[in-house]
């Protein structure tokens, strides 16, 4: 990382220059280390300013690119320039992350925002609400899983019943009974998982893009992101309303009886 050797470079210099270097010094004095505060402190100031021109050059290309009869060229040359910038402020705020530059909760925003902006300079389409969008796709498996579980588990009991009553013409034994509870109950685990990182992937959506409007706050893209943010979340919120309803009054057999 050039920025974090610049960073300490930088520091160990201002340290080393304030030493008393007159003809009596002792040769053998060690140079006096950079403490962790000191550290620290530099690297925050650093990530600050690095992050000032990541949305900078970003916010550049992205307003170039939406131009309509732009030049290609020009706009190639801000892509790149944003990518490069965007690529340090990256390496930056994992590195204040790393130091302990500050709040741990704000430096993994910072870290997870920056993150965010290389993605956009790569792709200026790029936006927090489709990001969030393709994490919650692994739900909607899951719950195809569940219901395809349920609707199995719901026959295996009616035909373990009708079997029993002699009203079947194959045999349905408790073990067969026992599998299909298994299979509903991992089923169940699996949507209810899904369905909380769902939330949670909206809602670090949001956080995200509500910070983003602090620092572009006159992009309307950025305004419709956050709209498109509060949407998700909250239909992500009414969704584990809904799992939890629909997965609470499950019954299945492994040994007996059983409930959630």
């Amino acid at each position: 990382m050039g920025i974090v050797a610049d960073i300490a470079d930088r520091l160990n210099s201002q340290i080393v220059s304030a030493q008393d270097h007159s003809k009596d010094a002792k040769p053998e004095a060690k140079k006096a280390p950079v403490s962790s505060g000191v550290l620290a402190a530099g690297v925050g100031m650093a990530a600050k300013d690095s992050e000032k021109a990541a949305v900078s050059a970003v916010e550049n290309f992205v307003s170039y690119d939406r131009v309509r009869g732009k030049d290609s060229n020009i706009n190639s040359q801000y892509q790149q320039h944003a990518i490069g910038v965007a690529e340090a402020n990256y390496a930056t705020q994992l590195f204040a992350k790393e130091v302990g530059a500050g709040d741990p909760a704000d430096l993994a925003l910072h870290a997870d925002y920056a993150k965010y902006l290389l993605e956009q300079a790569k792709d200026p389409k790029a936006r927090l609400a489709g990001s969030a969008e393709r994490q919650a796709e692994p739900t909607k498996a899951a719950e195809q899983k569940f219901n395809d579980a349920n609707a199995r588990n719901e026959q295996v009991k009616k035909d373990f019943k009708n079997s029993q009553a002699h009203l079947l013409d194959r045999k349905v034994t408790p073990a067969d009974r026992g599998e299909a509870g298994k299979a509903l109950l991992a089923a169940k685990n699996e949507f209810n998982l899904r369905a909380e990182q769902e939330k949670e992937a909206w809602a670090r959506a949001l956080e995200i893009a509500k910070f983003d409007s602090q620092l572009r706050p006159n992009s309307g893209e950025v305004s419709q992101d956050v709209a498109a943010c509060q949407v998700g979340l909250k239909i992500a919120s009414q969704q584990v309303e809904k799992v939890t309803e629909v997965t609470s009054n499950l019954t299945w057999y492994a040994d007996g009886p059983s409930r959630p």
